[in-house]
């Protein structure tokens, strides 16, 4: 057995080994001696103090602060932990400090240098409250976790919360309500995410989708970003960090977008049909009104006349179609708004599919005048309509009425269905928003309703009660009708020598025959380039042309006969446009009494 070391050998041996440095301090704060272990880096700092006193060091504050910590340890014989941190060549240094009664004068500390210590956690602090910022600022939802634990040991802010629960649902599901909010049909998918995660490689990020129910009974949709953030030594996963967005607005937006597509496509085929169902039209209509003029009283002429009230609500129907399209140019002006709604009441009264939904109209026998485009108020009014409808149960009403209240126009739809809550009522003239399932609703039909009637200065209101249905006003100023406007006109007087270029022959037939009885010097053809041949020959007063032309002729002809022959008199007609390059522009389907009248007065 070997010999004990000496005392002095163990004394420096145990300091050696140990990370502290050893102080005594006597009562008045002296440092009576400062044992500093072998290879300490921060030796010559520590080394310093010996010889000097506490309020050599400290400040006043400071110094009187040690000064009764010390104190207290001498005479309680408590042992005292407490920090010392101050600034040495403009970097952080801190100490940690235990002191020990050594006698009634004094008390011995052993400090430790934990200045990387406290740098790496003020490094942790700034990035935790870099990720609290983060979290409060960022419209993603942010979780860590656990499996073990099978809880969020992190999150931003709480999914049930978001989608509208309270806090008392949020207990009840506890930490995994995902299987009480996710949607029947996306579970499956859910699972197949889930497990990807748990096999996929270190690092990866896996991406997830989902429908969520919200508190309102919608469906919000969310996709997840989702990794691994820790394994255990056999590579099982331990915890898991993501993120959650609500994709719900994008996904409207791309579908608005793609229903927009699919209008334009069905907005370019209309036109296309519009056209040549509106040649058809005026043949018809045209035809029909001769035969009411020729015929003597009696079945046959009644027949005509049916005949030309049937092609006239065919044009109407025609001119509802452009305008749902948006092929129609806006006519902001004076509106008959009794008769408009009046002529659309069977419209209406179509829209009714149940026959247990009954529509109820209140007109005033006299008529009101309002500042508005015919077309886009009777989208707007088809519009209020379908939503009452749509709101109804088996059976219900809707009325609509129509008052003149001391200058002010009301219209309004009343349903009695199952009207709406406080939140939908609030985004209820939001763009976009629906309550209507994917498919059944764009969103826009309040909004366009607003936007048209904040136009014509005027105001819409909606009340509703869940259960009891839902009113919604319309306020107008009241037009008061001025004097008649008479056209100046400069007829052209039969014998004029008359072209038209239209690509219909049965129109061109009937154009033919028509002007043709009433005097006229006509030619008709459906090529463009005998207008130039007959304008070298000097063969027409005035050429009238469709701007429907096929392949864009019509606008193109006008254009460079206008700068070529500015004399030349020239008559367009469409069945969309109302005016083209500051010229009038005679409307299709037109009677034989509209043709002449556009022909018999003054053209530019």
């Amino acid at each position: 057995m070997s010999d004990p070391l000496p005392s002095t050998s163990v004394h420096e041996a145990v300091l050696a080994a140990m990370p502290d440095v050893l102080i005594r301090i006597g009562p008045d704060g002296e440092f009576r001696e400062v044992l500093v272990p072998r290879g300490y880096p921060a030796a010559s700092e520590v080394q310093t103090v010996r010889g000097h006193r506490i309020d050599d060091i400290l400040d006043p504050d400071d110094t009187a602060m040690w000064m009764d910590r010390m104190r207290h340890c001498r005479t309680t014989g408590e042992a005292v932990t407490a920090m010392y941190r101050r600034i040495v060549h403009e970097q952080l240094s801190a100490w940690e400090v235990r002191m020990v009664r050594v006698s009634d004068e004094e008390v011995l500390c052993l400090a430790r240098n934990v200045s990387d210590e406290e740098a790496v956690l003020k490094k942790l602090q700034e990035q935790n409250h870099l990720l609290k910022q983060l979290g409060s600022t960022t419209p993603l939802i942010m979780y860590v976790y656990d499996l073990a634990q099978r809880k969020n040991i992190y999150i931003n802010r709480s999914l049930v919360e978001e989608l509208g629960y309270d806090e008392a649902q949020n207990q009840a599901w506890g930490n995994d309500p995902l299987p009480h909010l996710a949607h029947p049909q996306d579970k499956g998918r859910m699972t197949i995410d889930m497990g990807r995660l748990f096999t996929s490689p270190e690092g990866s990020v896996v991406r997830g989708e989902g429908r969520l129910r919200h508190a309102d009974g919608s469906w919000r949709h969310y996709r997840s970003w989702s990794t691994v953030l820790a394994r255990d030594s056999n590579g099982l996963p331990q915890s898991l960090c993501g993120v959650l967005a609500d994709e719900t607005d994008r996904i409207l937006l791309e579908e608005q977008l793609r229903q927009a597509e699919k209008m334009e496509v069905v907005g370019q085929l209309a036109g296309s049909i519009a056209h040549d169902f509106n040649n058809v039209l005026t043949t018809i209509l045209g035809y029909a009104q001769v035969l009411v003029s020729n015929l003597p009283p009696g079945e046959n002429r009644d027949d005509a006349r049916e005949l030309s009230v049937a092609a006239e609500r065919a044009a109407v129907l025609t001119r509802r179609l452009l305008t749902y399209v948006r092929r129609q140019p806006r006519e902001v002006g004076v509106l008959p708004l009794v008769e408009a709604v009046h002529a659309l009441a069977p419209m209406l009264r179509r829209l009714m599919l149940n026959p247990r939904h009954r529509l109820h109209l209140e007109l005033p026998r006299q008529e009101v005048f309002v500042r508005l485009d015919r077309s886009e108020m009777e989208q707007a009014l088809v519009n209020l309509v379908i939503n009452a409808r749509d709101a109804l149960g088996s059976s219900g009403n809707i009325r609509v009425w129509l008052q003149n209240v001391d200058g002010t126009v009301e219209l309004g739809v009343e349903d009695d269905g199952s009207g709406m809550s406080e939140v939908v009522q609030r985004r209820a003239f939001e763009p976009f928003f629906t309550t209507k399932p994917p498919g059944s609703g764009t969103g826009l039909g309040l909004t366009s309703v607003q936007r048209l009637v904040s136009e014509s200065e005027g105001s819409v209101s909606l009340e509703s009660v869940p259960g009891r249905g839902t009113r919604v006003r319309i306020l107008l100023p009241e037009l008061l009708p001025g004097p008649p406007v008479s056209l100046p006109s400069d007829p052209l007087q039969p014998g004029t020598r008359l072209l038209v270029v239209e690509d219909d022959p049965g129109l061109r037939s009937y154009l033919q025959a028509t002007l043709s009885r009433e005097g006229w010097w006509v030619e008709v053809t459906g090529e463009v380039a005998a207008v130039d041949h007959a304008l070298r020959e000097d063969k027409i007063d005035i050429l009238m042309v469709d701007l429907g032309l096929h392949g864009g002729q019509g606008p193109e002809l006008v254009r460079r006969l206008r700068g070529r022959h500015p004399g030349l008199h020239i008559l367009p007609t469409s069945g969309q446009e109302t005016s083209f390059e500051g010229l009038l522009v005679l409307r299709k389907p037109y009677t034989p009494a509209e043709l002449l009248a556009a022909l018999g007065r003054r053209l530019p």
